[in-house]
Parts: C-alpha cells; sequence; structure tokens
C-alpha cells in the first residue's frame, strides 16, 4: 500500500462548519482518500483554552453554573478561566451571597476552603457532573447541618484533564467510546492540561501497528468532520483559534 500525508486544520472549515471544535473540511474527490484502508494519527496542535467552571452539557454556550442553592434561588457563576481569587469573588458577590453574607477562606496551611453562612444552602457533590464542585472541592450533595462547612478535598482549578478528538468519517474498528453523560465515537484522548492554559498542545504519536484505526471497508477521507469533546461529552469551545492534525492514510493504488 501506498501513503499519503493529510492536513487537517479548522481555518480550512467548510462555510456549513459550526466552530473551529466542530467542523468538517472537504479535499475535494481525491481517488486516493476514498481508497484508505487505514491510516493513524501522526499529531495534534490544540490551544488549552478551555473554561475550568463549565456546565456538564453537550453544548459549551451555558450563560450560567449553579454553585450552592438556597430556598429563594441558586448562587451562579459565569462560565469562565478564574483562579481562586476571582472565583471567589464572583460567588460572593452574587446577590443571593451578599444578602446572606456569604464568606470563603482559603486555609493558609491546608489550603482547603471554609464556607460561613447565615442560612441553610445545599451543596453540590462531584458525581452532579458541575465543574464546580472540583474547583471547589466540595465532596457533599446537602444541606450542610450548621452554617459553616470546611471542604474536605482540596480545590482544583486545573480545568479538563482530557480532550476527546470525535469523527464519523474517522471512526473504525478502532474507535472507542466516550462512557460518560453522552456516548461519542473518538479516535483518540490527549492530555490537554499538559500544556498550560492559553497556550497551545503541540502533542506527537509514535506510529505503531497497534495505533492504526482500519476499518472492514475503505475509508472515504475526501470529507472529514472533527469534534472536540471534554468530560461529559461536551463541545470544547476553542474561541475561534484553530485546531491543526495530521494523519498518515494508507490506501490501495
Amino acid at each position: 500500500m501506498a501513503s499519503i500525508l493529510i492536513y487537517i486544520n479548522s481555518d480550512d472549515r467548510t462555510p456549513e462548519s459550526k466552530s473551529t471544535s466542530d467542523f468538517t473540511v472537504s479535499f475535494g474527490n481525491n481517488n486516493k482518500l476514498s481508497r484508505v484502508r487505514n491510516f493513524f494519527i501522526k499529531s495534534i496542535s490544540v490551544p488549552n483554552v478551555s473554561y475550568n467552571v463549565y456546565v456538564a452539557s453537550p453544548e459549551y454556550n451555558v450563560p450560567e453554573v449553579n454553585v450552592f442553592t438556597y430556598s429563594s434561588g441558586s448562587i451562579t457563576v459565569t462560565p469562565g478561566f478564574y483562579n481562586m481569587t476571582q472565583l471567589i469573588s464572583a460567588i460572593v458577590s452574587d446577590p443571593l451571597a451578599v444578602a446572606d453574607g456569604m464568606a470563603i477562606t482559603v486555609n493558609p496551611i491546608t489550603g482547603f476552603l471554609t464556607f460561613t453562612t447565615t442560612s441553610p444552602v445545599s451543596y453540590l457533590n462531584l458525581v452532579d457532573g458541575n465543574s464546580m464542585a472540583r474547583l471547589l472541592g466540595i465532596n457533599i450533595s446537602s444541606v450542610v447541618p450548621g452554617l459553616s462547612y470546611t471542604a474536605t478535598n482540596l480545590p482544583d482549578l486545573s480545568g479538563i484533564n482530557n480532550l476527546f478528538i470525535s469523527s464519523n468519517a474517522l471512526s473504525g474498528s478502532g474507535t472507542q467510546m466516550i462512557q460518560l453523560r453522552t456516548n461519542k465515537p473518538y479516535i483518540i484522548d490527549i492530555p490537554i492540561n499538559d500544556a498550560q492554559h492559553g497556550f497551545y498542545l503541540n502533542y506527537e504519536t509514535q506510529h505503531f501497528e497497534l495505533d492504526e484505526i482500519a476499518a472492514s471497508a475503505y475509508f472515504n477521507l475526501n470529507t472529514v468532520d472533527i469534534q472536540l469533546y471534554g468530560p461529559y461529552g461536551r463541545l470544547i469551545d476553542l474561541h475561534g483559534l484553530p485546531f491543526n492534525m495530521t494523519i498518515r492514510a494508507f490506501y490501495d493504488p
């Protein structure tokens, strides 16, 4: 079999594409690309610009994230990337938190957060799928007895750990499934947090035969769709920045 390099760049996406994390590229009518037997991913370049405050939703454009719930309503935070000072400020400046007099302090020795209120409040659990629980170190999902609660986990502001690259065109017998809130076929997952937030992750793979993706019939790669997912099958927002991927494809001449 002969081989060919395929360059996939979100800047070359079709007009019908939704974003740089959910797009399609077309290579015209290339006979080589219509007779692909197998392929492997050679390199990936993707910016780590995902939010660390987000909703466990299939879409990324959800306007707010619930944090705590009072009988009169919920404290919410706008999705974004926050450091601890910014996050605490966003929470305690919510009108409900101001009315209650909520205070959040960081233990200077242990790093655990303590939440103090003047009325009962419900806390979100990690299993709720809300990113806020992991960020704040909360592992309960109930009204806390008393008006002071110290989280038992350390806060984690790192954001998403892995990025899942999905594609119907590239799905073959080697395709795996994301076993989270929604099942999405993905061809590879990469450790996006290996790159500092705001920087590109340049990921290169080693070619091993076991890494090749194959199918019982030819792949037709004249048109390739790409979707980038985070946890819970949630599309990642790259904020218009480009995504690049290089594939080595093997075809029948």
